[in-house]
């Protein structure tokens, strides 16, 4: 009962055309879910190294920061120190500075 048109005189099984043992529908599918999973896994891992270079940036910045504000706070105490009246007043009279000019605070 086999007639030209058939498959199976072509020489195809008679479930249709195969690829691989499977149908091109099923190998389709197969082929959209694996896409599906190795994009995601790529994502997934884009983010983890991402979220770790941010990190390590971050970590970097507090680290500045934490050496600027000790600086700051260094440069605050000399700028006290330095604007202290009597300090001033010791230190014109090892310059040799006349004592008679009388010392004006600003503020």
């Amino acid at each position: 009962m086999t007639w030209l048109g058939s498959a199976h005189v072509q020489g195809l099984p008679p479930g249709g055309p195969m690829v691989l043992g499977l149908p091109p529908r099923v190998l389709l599918r197969y082929t959209g879910f694996g896409t599906l999973f190795v994009a995601s896994l790529m994502f997934y891992v884009w983010s983890r190294t991402d979220v770790r270079s941010t990190s390590a940036e971050l970590d970097e910045a507090v680290a500045l920061l934490q050496q600027l504000e000790v600086d700051r706070e260094r440069l605050e105490l000399e700028l006290a120190t330095r604007r202290d009246v009597s300090r001033l007043e010791a230190a014109s009279r090892e310059l040799g500075l006349v004592d008679d000019v009388p010392v004006v605070e600003l503020r």
